[in-house]
């Protein structure tokens, strides 16, 4: 079976990978849609996991239908179409311990997800495809930093960086009941969007100081909840800057380099002491975190579909969506793929 993987690091292409084999718990998917993502730009051209990466099958966003299902799956059929949570699957508990496992990556035909029933929700009637396309990672994601940063209805929120993540951000904050959300980024289209899924202010990072801006809309206290989706590695200072003191949470999902070094001033951090806390945010794995979510955004009526601005044809095309990424184009937002 034939797969988009980085082949040496620098250099992508397809590559023969097993067809893969079902096992009790586990579904055999054929994908439908697939979504590249920055962190494949990452993987693959900036050594994110490492200089020796070799024949790594990328994707972590990916809907199908179910083609084959485990005698022990119970939550799906084949002939259902499904969201698939990530590549980081969650497993049955082993011992005491709850794990996870990495599977191939998502860019392949058809897709092996272990422990189906903890891993893949049926995809809802009224949810397009390309909602939910969005759901696997982005959406899941963003609902996982609201979590993680414990937001309670009425904090008011920044959101530093709105690419499609950081757009999700601000729409998880006002679904979970924010009070002001405030948000910076710098492309028109992300600007725009920020306020169609619920932003108050939306700051250009290039034409004013967001930091002052913030700072004296808030009387110098500074936000509840800031949530970090992008920048360089001053961020984290930025973000602490922009965050009340004592009881402020900084959460952080920007994904950084191996080689990137970020430091945090002390004095913008409370002496290290009594400045807000800092809390690092990856998704959280699992259908049953996919089913909460998807509860949510179904009252709040958000379509997420808006998200995704550049559409392929064929996984043959699978790179090309990369490399709008990579070349940093400002009309991207989301780049998908129909794979069958």
């Amino acid at each position: 079976m034939k797969a988009y993987a980085v082949i040496k690091l620098g250099k992508c292409g397809f590559i023969d990978i097993p067809d893969p084999v079902l096992d009790d718990y586990a579904v055999i998917v054929r994908t439908t849609l697939a979504a590249a993502c920055t962190t494949d730009v990452h993987t693959a051209y900036d050594g994110a996991f490492g200089p020796d990466i070799k024949n790594f099958v990328l994707g972590h966003e990916a809907i199908g239908v179910v083609e084959e299902a485990g005698a022990r799956v119970k939550a799906v059929k084949p002939g259902d179409k499904v969201l698939i949570s990530t590549t980081n699957h969650v497993v049955r508990p082993q011992g005491t311990k709850q794990v996870t496992y990495a599977a191939y990556g998502n860019f392949a035909e058809r897709l092996y997800v272990g422990d189906a029933d903890l891993n893949v929700v049926k995809q809802p009637d009224w949810l397009s495809d390309e909602s939910a396309l969005m759901v696997t990672d982005m959406v899941s994601t963003a609902f996982s930093a609201i979590r993680d940063s414990s937001l309670q209805y009425g904090h008011s929120a920044a959101v530093v960086g709105i690419g499609p993540l950081g757009l999700s951000v601000v729409a998880a904050a006002r679904i979970a009941g924010a009070g002001t959300v405030y948000a910076v980024g710098n492309r028109p289209n992300t600007i725009n969007m920020a306020k169609k899924f619920g932003a108050d202010i939306v700051y250009d990072y290039k034409a004013v100081d967001y930091v002052e801006e913030i700072l004296n809309a808030t009387n110098g206290a500074g936000v509840d909840r800031v949530f970090i989706t992008g920048g360089d590695s001053e961020i984290l200072n930025k973000g602490m800057r922009i965050c009340k003191q004592y009881t402020g949470v900084v959460t952080n999902s920007c994904f950084f380099l191996p080689t990137d070094n970020l430091t945090v001033n002390a004095g913008v951090w409370g002496r290290g002491v009594s400045g807000p806390k800092l809390i690092p945010s990856a998704i959280q794995t699992g259908a049953a975190h996919t089913a909460q979510v998807l509860e949510a955004i179904r009252r709040s009526g958000i379509d997420f579909s808006q998200l995704v601005t550049h559409r392929f044809d064929g996984l043959e095309n699978i790179g090309a969506a990369i490399e709008l990424l990579r070349k940093r184009d400002r009309s991207v937002i989301k780049p998908i793929c129909k794979v069958s």
